[in-house]
């Protein structure tokens, strides 16, 4: 079906949509025309107000979100001027005013596993007794089966104020997995509030992951949510500090890929050039060679993701993980498929950067009955057998050279933008396999700041794995920089392949005093 295009007016960053065909599947916005299932169909006036935030229904599958059109590259012309976006939140300061979960029921088509069940409650129930009892949780769950069993973990916890924590039964058709990070990217617009960027991203854990970010903004006045269809990231691959992103490759790529494909419109390409051109005082050309102030097509497709993800978000934007020419014979990338899985900053000026060597010379210097005793402990978090040689099979999946020499390229590039580095110990699990966990000390999350009485409060909120000798290390590393560590048990979560940081988001912090 086509839109009365009649109907439609575009005004730079006030975009108005009025009397939209009712019966029609397409819409447009920003002058981007996006297929719309029936289920998301709004009334026939929608108004897109400043910063072109939009309220929508939120759609009801990953098909539904994909394949329905909402990062399709189709034609219409595409805005690139960061209307869409907002100063991102530090990882590294700030008092976590609200955060968000969703307790999955559903993971890679499996139940969630009872062990990993059990330590995602207890995780909630540190979380409501050590955040402060002002700090707002949004837990959103999938069935009428998982409210209850939140609600009843609200009444055995008794937390302070339990009238924050607010339970949303989605009644979600398929499941959600424990991933919240990935869906979604919190910001502070232009006028101080919140506003939850619905980005592409590049996987599914969860059919219904995709309802998250319009749930949170239906049921809550003081945020918003807006389709941004020029980012192509996800969230675990970008963190901050107070003045910084930083931003892993794999990333940059995908996001210049998506601009490549709606680049296929001509007036989507004319605009990413003048964006371009705007924004670097340079002129691109496309054939011959530049001269002066010009600059060949082939390098505006280098420079265009760090651009749009500073126009996004912001803030001064690194990307990490890049290749080391120096190293000719090794190409190096990012060293996890998501950055904040291996590396965490510090205050302003330090990044504590994951170290497999350091995990392993440490579990290799133990004796045979400390390795027997570490493996049933671990396999029983983990709801293995306790015969398991996790020890055994975590070292050899992280023994290569290959895959060390990306976290230490990781460390060098931070030493050279001027970070203080120090490494902590890492392990990943095995990819897809949800056969170990991934024993990372990075994917953590912070707060730090000065409360109403003048106390200053610096908390982590730390994963540990019962991997004691790696443990004590994470422990003392951030106490030596004046946190508080907040323990949580996360061996049976890491399975699935992310921590705290993947599974608790916090959308709104204050601004540091």
């Amino acid at each position: 079906m086509k839109i009365n295009k009649n109907n439609v007016q575009i005004q730079n960053k006030n975009a108005i949509i009025k009397e939209a065909n009712t019966e029609s599947e397409e819409q447009v916005i920003l002058g981007s025309t996006y297929k719309i299932p029936d289920f998301l169909q709004k009334p026939p006036v929608i108004t897109i107000g400043e910063g072109a935030v939009t309220k929508l229904d939120h759609p009801k599958s990953r098909e539904e979100f994909t394949e329905g059109g909402f990062f399709k590259a189709i034609p219409g012309k595409y805005t690139i001027d960061g209307s869409l976006g907002g100063t991102i939140f530090p990882d590294s300061c700030g008092k976590i005013e609200h955060m968000a979960f969703q307790f999955g029921n559903k993971e890679f088509e499996k139940n969630l596993w009872s062990s990993t069940r059990e330590a995602v409650l207890n995780v909630y129930k540190t979380l409501f007794r050590h955040m402060s009892p002002e700090t707002q949780f949004t837990i959103v769950v999938p069935d009428k089966e998982s409210m209850e069993i939140c609600q009843n973990l609200v009444k055995e916890c008794k937390p302070e104020n339990p009238q924050r924590i607010h339970i949303v039964d989605s009644k979600a058709p398929h499941g959600f997995s424990i991933w919240i990070r990935d869906s979604m990217i919190p910001v502070r617009d232009g006028e101080g509030k919140g506003k939850l960027i619905i980005q592409d991203r590049t996987y599914w854990p969860g059919e219904d992951d995709a309802m998250i970010p319009a749930i949170i903004d239906d049921h809550h006045d003081d945020i918003s949510s807006v389709r941004n269809p020029v980012l192509r990231i996800d969230g675990g691959n970008i963190l901050s500090n107070k003045t910084h992103a930083f931003v892993g490759i794999d990333s940059a790529t995908q996001t210049t890929d998506l601009l490549k494909e709606l680049a296929e419109n001509t007036e989507n390409k004319k605009e990413i050039v003048r964006f371009y051109e705007t924004k670097s005082g340079k002129e691109v050309i496309e054939e011959g060679t530049p001269e002066g102030n010009q600059v060949t097509i082939e390098q505006m497709w280098t420079d265009i993701a760090l651009m749009v993800f500073e126009s996004e978000f912001n803030k001064k934007i690194y990307i990490v993980g890049n290749d080391d020419p120096s190293t000719p014979d090794i190409i190096e990338t990012q060293p996890v498929f998501h950055i904040d899985m291996c590396t965490t900053p510090i205050g302003e000026d330090t990044f504590l950067v994951g170290d497999p060597s350091m995990a392993i010379e440490l579990l290799r210097s133990l004796p045979p009955e400390e390795v027997k005793r570490l493996n049933e402990k671990v396999s029983k978090k983990c709801g293995f057998k306790e015969t398991s040689d996790i020890i055994g099979k975590i070292m050899d999946a992280n023994k290569a050279k290959e895959f060390q020499v990306n976290f230490d390229n990781l460390a060098k590039e931070l030493k050279e933008k001027g970070y203080n580095v120090h490494r902590m110990p890492y392990l990943s699990g095995l990819r897809t396999t949800w056969s170990l966990p991934y024993l990372t000390y990075n994917n953590c999350i912070q707060e730090n700041y000065i409360d109403d009485s003048g106390e200053h409060i610096k908390k982590v909120y730390l994963p540990l794995y019962g991997m004691d000798p790696l443990d004590e290390i994470a422990v003392e590393t951030y106490e030596k920089f004046g946190y508080e560590v907040i323990p949580l048990d996360m061996s049976a979560i890491t399975i699935l392949e992310g921590a705290i940081r993947c599974s608790a988001y916090p959308i709104d912090r204050s601004r540091e005093k």
